[in-house]
Order: C-alpha cells, then sequence, then structure tokens
C-alpha cells in the first residue's frame, strides 16, 4: 500500500530564526547484567584473555566448575583415578601444574596432598562465582609459573546486581549403569541408593553503594562406578621361600 506524505516546507526569514529550546533529555544509568561486565572486561583486557558468565552455559547439576571449562578453547580438563570427572586444568599442553587457578586475584592452594602447584577442581563450586577468565598471555603481576596462562575465578559481587538476586536450583544426580531409586547392593556391606538429589542456592543483596553481601551454598553427590583389580595373594609382597610363608 503506497501512502504519500506532503511535508510543509518551513521558509524562515533572517529575522525569525532564533534560539531553539529542546525538549527534556534525560541520562540514567543502569547496571549491567553478567553477559555485559564479561564483554566489556574482554574488549578492555590488556592481555589476551577469554571471559565467560558462570550461568552462560546453563545450569550445572553437580557445580562441578570442569563442565564449564571444558568448552573453552585452549582448556582441557585431566581426570582423577579414570572416574571421568574433571579434576586438575591443563592449557595448551602445559602440565596442571604450571596452571595457576586463582579466586579473585588469589591463588588457591590444592587440597591434596603433596607438594605439587596443581589444584584439584573439586574445592570449587561454580555457585560461588560470578565469571571465569582464562587468561593466555601473561601480565606484569602475573606468578612465573603461569606458563600457558591462568584460570582466574571471580566470586560473586552484590554490586553487579542492582536489587537483590536469590537463585536456587534443584537436580538429581544419577549414572546410566544404576539408574534405580531404590537400595541396590554394594559397594559396602549394606545396600545403598545410587541416585541422590543435590541443590544449589545464591543469594545476592545490594545494600547500598558502599555495602552488600552475597551467601551461596551447594551440595551434590554422585556415585561413580569404578573397575578396581587389588592383587590379594600373600607371596606378592614377601617371600615365599621365608618364614613367613610357606614353600
Amino acid at each position: 500500500v503506497r501512502r504519500d506524505f506532503d511535508l510543509a516546507r518551513f521558509q524562515a526569514k533572517s529575522e525569525d530564526v532564533g534560539p531553539i529550546k529542546l525538549g527534556q533529555f534525560v541520562v540514567s544509568s543502569s547496571m549491567l547484567d553478567g553477559a555485559a561486565i564479561a564483554i566489556n572486561e574482554q574488549r578492555f583486557a590488556p592481555n589476551a584473555v577469554l571471559v565467560v558468565t558462570a550461568d552462560e552455559f546453563g545450569a550445572v547439576a553437580d557445580g562441578g566448575v570442569g563442565e564449564l571449562l571444558k568448552s573453552l578453547p585452549g582448556v582441557s580438563l585431566d581426570s582423577q583415578g579414570g572416574f571421568g570427572d574433571a579434576y586438575t586444568i591443563s592449557m595448551n599442553g602445559v602440565p596442571a601444574g604450571n596452571v595457576p587457578v586463582p579466586v579473585g586475584g588469589f591463588d588457591l592452594a590444592s587440597a591434596s596432598p603433596g607438594t605439587a602447584r596443581s589444584v584439584g577442581l573439586q574445592q570449587i563450586s561454580i555457585s560461588n562465582y560470578s565469571r571465569v577468565e582464562v587468561a593466555y598471555t601473561p601480565t606484569p603481576e602475573t606468578t612465573g609459573s603461569a606458563l600457558a596462562g591462568s584460570v582466574n575465578m571471580v566470586p560473586h559481587s552484590a554490586f553487579e546486581h542492582s536489587k537483590p538476586v536469590f537463585t536456587a536450583r534443584v537436580s538429581v544426580m544419577m549414572r546410566d549403569n544404576d539408574r534405580s531409586f531404590h537400595k541396590t547392593p554394594g559397594p559396602g556391606r549394606t545396600p545403598t541408593r545410587k541416585v541422590h538429589p543435590g541443590f544449589d542456592f545464591s543469594v545476592s543483596v545490594p545494600g547500598n553503594k558502599r555495602f552488600g553481601f552475597t551467601v551461596s551454598g551447594s551440595t551434590s553427590k554422585l556415585l561413580t562406578w569404578a573397575d578396581l583389580a587389588k592383587n590379594t595373594w600373600q607371596g606378592a609382597g614377601a617371600a615365599t621361600n621365608g618364614t613367613t610363608l610357606p614353600d
């Protein structure tokens, strides 16, 4: 459908031209959401860094950080004991001992015994953090052990929201090889349940411009089957021709 609009031409004389007063123009500020914060942080970063929000890949049932990190370029995850759960982080072929995992810029110590520098991901729950920063090139304050980069976990901040935010999720954890909701034999003497519920929550309350608080928590339990071969023959650890065992 065609519509013709005839606009009247205004020919102003020199004496008719005066100051033009515009209408009211209000400039207001608003809080950025998590994705916008991550994009702007990556844009203005002085080094090559990838910043993603913790909820960008959807809900994570067990709160594992590895479910998010496994989708990022240059990052590979190592499992513990062949169970398949993400345990340590390696970047661009560099071992996990040379990939620091700080929290808010402060190094996170490993809870595993030994003197290795690798950080176990079982210590970290994604419900506690707002963003993940994967730095591929170092900056002057980067520790010397970061040969291929580092993974910084940014905790939740109440000042990232303009109003209180409460988030809660409920999940059910199970493995494909045992999806029974009843007690079944193993792994100990008495039958146990193999399917367990889990939940996580996060509360962020901005009080004013100078004070705010966040509270988060999570719990999950997942039974993982694993094949185990153990030598129970007594002669494996001691000679059979001595006095401890028969010939």
